[in-house]
């Protein structure tokens, strides 16, 4: 910038890339009605005229989780999505979002094609009636990211956790991000279960009962 300073841009093309364009759009909205105590990027400026959607976010000195995940860097995120769910619950009325269960309302019914696809498979049953419980279950007044992953977490270097790419924020339970947050490291060969158990966030779930909170 003229000033010296550095941002870090991201701009999509309402003509060319217009799904790309109504994201940014909606980042920004969300990035403005974050609280302060939120580790994200600051939203510093947006363009949004002559066909383009531009956001100007705080430049941040960081590096990605490595992967495969580390125990350090999972730590980490764990430490970083404890902080979101502080800092968010309960969500802000200003973000105006939905609920888990409504932006996921079709992820129950995949049990039901396990159960033509793969007959073939234990627990199908057990599996389909936790399903059942979904909106009752992932129910809550936190904002959850629900793209945590390592390609959006910034491990910075004065030492801040810091959480990027607000797009698909919704409400519900506060457990939820570090669920999601499992997959690549569960993918790479870490001990979840005992990661889960031992994080604040979800150590009062139960795995393999009726009120589980994790699906494996």
């Amino acid at each position: 910038m003229p000033d010296g300073s550095r941002h870090f841009v991201k701009a999509a093309s309402l003509k060319a890339q217009r799904p790309f364009a109504e994201s940014y759009r909606e980042e920004a909205r969300k990035l403005a009605g974050l609280p302060v105590t939120t580790p994200a990027p600051r939203l510093l400026w947006k363009h949004d005229s002559d066909d383009w959607v531009v956001l100007g976010l705080e430049y941040v000195e960081a590096r990605r989780p490595h992967r495969p995940w580390q125990p350090a860097d999972l730590e980490a995120a764990l430490g970083l999505v404890t902080d979101v769910a502080e800092a968010l619950t309960p969500a802000p009325d200003r973000l105006a979002l939905d609920d888990f269960a409504t932006e996921f309302a079709d992820w129950p019914s995949f049990w039901d094609h396990l159960r033509t696809s793969r007959p073939d498979l234990t627990h199908l049953e057990e599996a389909a009636a936790l399903a059942a419980r979904f909106a009752e279950v992932t129910a809550g007044s936190t904002v959850v990211h629900t793209d945590i992953r390592d390609d959006n977490i910034l491990l910075a270097s004065d030492g801040r956790v810091l959480m990027c790419d607000w797009n698909w924020p919704v409400v519900g339970a506060p457990w939820l991000d570090s669920v999601l947050l499992m997959i690549g490291p569960r993918g790479d060969g870490l001990d979840v279960d005992a990661v889960l158990a031992s994080h604040p966030l979800t150590a009062t779930c139960r795995p393999s009962t009726s009120t589980s909170c994790w699906p494996w």
